[in-house]
């Protein structure tokens, strides 16, 4: 019953998204119906929704967002995207690499304001190109995630990492190769485009390899906070954002400007609502009874834990919440798991967050080019079930 629930709600925000009503409405509107199907007390109902309006997790994840937004109009205004674009075009002398790599690149940061760096990446590089907002948002989201298959900043692979006393070498080695299918299987997003043949500037491959990381200096210094100094992102974000600004020598006086030039409001509440309806979700109760009801199903446990991992992150749109949930109930119920088992289930969970409206940068990247959510997810349904197809069917041999 409580997975009809789940299902019925899904079902519902993906309907009033089709009908193109707002994201902050829709998740306003579900928050509103876990309490109702679930029964939440209303008092209940309400400390759960006013503990997440002030927790720190939630606050964290706008205000990162708002220091990106800040971020890359800054960059904008000073040239540096337009830079970085032509960098990688001296660099690949390709189209369709450039809309590629550069989601791929801004994959490095682990941050839910992630998408709003490549997005306007992927405007540019894809000018002239004929491309429809649903195509552009596509490349953006899909690009955009693949690092988080197997890089090891990300808080999914530090958590499973975590819970399941594996390596994180092991891991990385271990799920590269389905980040390189991934890769593989997204080419398809990209057919068609033509390339805009351009001449390729008489410049030494070790000069266009020094301008490309020249350009990309305000995203491999937040690599540096983050990897290194092991700094939070809402922090090293900040940080850069002052060390643009000095770069720059923009004066304070204008920062004012900046932040009401540069915020997106509307993202920003959607961010918000989405985290409460997260927050309101995991407190009703209804994750916690996939378990046992997934564990009547007619299939092998590994599949079963495979599939709950999968509906846990379509319905929370975070990765590491649902391996963090799954993994410790398959170490109890397989002794013997090992990497493979880990693979299985970290992917699982990607591939149910890549499908769902609840993942942040997936609603951005429609938000951004005005594209309908739907569209865009229904667009690329089918390279996510290859590649969790491939997961379930490859994990038993390839990583044992």
């Amino acid at each position: 019953m409580e997975l009809l629930k789940l299902l019925l709600i899904f079902a519902l925000i993906i309907v009033f998204l089709g009908l193109k009503k707002p994201l902050s409405l829709v998740m306003a509107g579900a928050t509103v119906l876990l309490g109702l199907l679930f029964a939440m007390p209303v008092l209940d109902w309400l400390r759960a929704v006013g503990a997440s309006m002030i927790s720190w997790s939630t606050l964290e994840v706008v205000f990162i967002i708002w220091a990106v937004m800040l971020l890359e109009g800054l960059m904008g205004e000073n040239g540096y995207l337009d830079r970085m674009m032509k960098a990688v075009d001296d660099l690949f002398h390709s189209r369709k690499m450039s809309m590629l790599t550069m989601p791929m690149l801004i994959g490095f940061l682990p941050s839910a304001g992630g998408a709003l760096f490549s997005a306007p990446l992927v405007e540019t590089a894809s000018q002239g190109a004929g491309l429809s907002g649903e195509r552009k948002a596509q490349i953006n989201a899909y690009y955009r995630h693949i690092m988080e298959i197997f890089f090891p900043t990300y808080p999914a692979a530090i958590v499973i990492c975590g819970i399941a006393k594996v390596p994180m070498s092991r891991f990385t080695l271990a799920l590269f190769p389905m980040a390189v299918l991934a890769f593989l299987l997204g080419l398809v997003l990209v057919r068609n485009v033509k390339e805009d043949g351009g001449a390729a500037e008489a410049k030494p491959l070790w000069r266009r390899t020094a301008d490309f990381l020249i350009s990309l200096w305000p995203f491999l210094l937040l690599l540096v906070f983050i990897i290194v100094f092991g700094m939070e992102v809402y922090l090293a974000c900040l940080i850069s954002l002052v060390a643009v600004m000095i770069v720059t020598r923009m004066k304070i006086s204008e920062l004012p400007r900046l932040i009401r030039e540069k915020t997106k409001w509307k993202l920003l509440l959607m961010a918000y609502v989405v985290m409460i309806f997260k927050d309101v979700l995991l407190g009703s109760g209804a994750v916690e009874a996939l378990p046992d009801i997934i564990s009547r199903l007619p299939v092998p446990p590994a599949v079963v834990f495979s599939l709950m991992t999968f509906f846990i992150g379509m319905i929370t749109g975070i990765t590491f919440s649902a391996t963090a949930i799954t993994m410790p109930l398959l170490m109890t119920a397989l002794p013997s798991y090992g990497i493979a088992q880990v693979a299985l289930i970290h992917l699982s969970a990607y591939v149910g967050c890549q499908l769902t409206p609840t993942h942040l940068c997936i609603s951005i990247s429609a938000e951004y080019f005005k594209a309908n959510l739907q569209k865009v997810i229904l667009g690329y349904l089918p390279l996510y079930l290859i590649l969790y197809a491939i997961n379930l069917l490859t994990y038993g041999w390839l990583f044992a």
